[in-house]
């Protein structure tokens, strides 16, 4: 049975937070950094649903490099982004031992994705294109197992009936636009998202709207976004500390998952695979603190049953972590 109670406990935990640190933020910082570094680990274990299954682990590495600023025109700043990621999937409870109990496929999904953010005053375009693995070749497999071995938990049963390894392509562009003209005193600001993903992984549109509330900075210099970072002079800023609460709910149209409907080439004659419910929603609140040389983040992600089979809907945690290098 899931914990009704646990955005109720991260947000208890986020004003712990916020009232023991608020009197940092006031202090401004003078350096800015060119190049970050982030790992960001996603389980289902964090939201404290005693389950382990669906979206059930991801872990991410990142590096992020600020190209030389423009002097003139409307860009304000560009950011390279080379990420490597996994992601591992498997039914309501990867304890199951019979095949009728598998809800949702096991599948895994390893790659390694470039994304180019150019920010503007009033808005942000980010073009993405990863490349990878599912199944077999993913490793998420060995992954879990392994996990639990070492941790001497119970072993996954079903990832025989993993989805059927192959390559894979994705491209993503994602366009943010403010719907405030600044952030209202620095306290409160709201961005329209829409963001379109093709490929042979996911194909799916998504509009959402971001809502920060708290001390925060412009887009194009906020850790919500990725943009802390600086090369060059063209504006001056005021890098103040960042601690601030996200409530970001989404609305998604799916036309393809991989990691449920099985890989395009393959035809998946050993895996269980399941259909796709098109329309999903999805709601992440989260706790950001930002300081010049490093920031952190917990997210609380409730999300609404991607496959037809699946019994319940799907909540997992977010834990972010980033340090910045290389002063300008």
């Amino acid at each position: 049975m899931k914990n009704r109670l646990t955005p109720v406990l991260w947000l208890f935990v986020g004003c712990i937070v916020l009232c023991h640190t608020r009197l940092q933020a006031q202090h401004l910082a003078k350096p800015t950094f060119k190049n970050d570094f982030s790992i960001i680990s996603e389980n289902d274990g964090y939201a404290l649903a005693n389950r382990d299954g669906y979206y059930t682990n991801g872990i991410y590495l990142r590096f992020s490099h600020a190209s030389k600023q423009p002097k003139e025109g409307p860009l304000i700043k560009k950011i390279w982004k080379y990420e490597l990621g996994q992601q591992m999937y498997t039914p309501y409870s990867g304890a199951y031992k019979l095949l009728k109990n598998f809800d949702r496929p096991f599948a895994g999904y390893l790659y390694a994705k470039v994304t180019n953010s150019s920010f503007y005053a009033n808005h942000l375009w980010e073009l993405s294109t990863a490349v990878g693995l599912i199944g077999q070749s993913s490793m998420a497999a060995a992954t879990q197992i392994g996990f639990h071995k070492m941790m001497k938990g119970y072993i996954p049963k079903g990832w025989n009936t993993q989805i059927e390894s192959g390559p894979t392509v994705n491209l993503g562009v994602q366009y943010v636009k403010p719907l405030l003209a600044k952030p209202y005193k620095n306290f409160v600001d709201v961005h329209a998202i829409g963001q379109v993903n093709i490929g042979t992984v996911f194909t799916n549109a998504s509009v959402s709207m971001a809502t920060r509330i708290g001390l925060v900075e412009p887009m194009y210099q906020s850790a919500f976004w990725g943009s802390r970072l600086h090369n060059g002079a063209k504006a001056s800023y005021n890098h103040r500390t960042e601690i601030f609460l996200s409530i970001q709910p989404t609305v998604q149209y799916q036309l393809y998952d991989a990691t449920i409907q099985g890989s395009l080439i393959d035809k998946n004659k050993d895996a269980i695979v399941s259909d796709i419910n098109p329309l999903v929603f999805q709601c992440n609140i989260g706790l950001h603190i930002a300081r010049p040389r490093w920031g952190a983040a917990v997210v609380f992600v409730h999300r609404s049953r991607d496959a037809v089979t699946m019994r319940e809907n799907e909540e997992y945690g977010s834990l972010q972590f980033t340090y910045r290098m290389c002063k300008n």
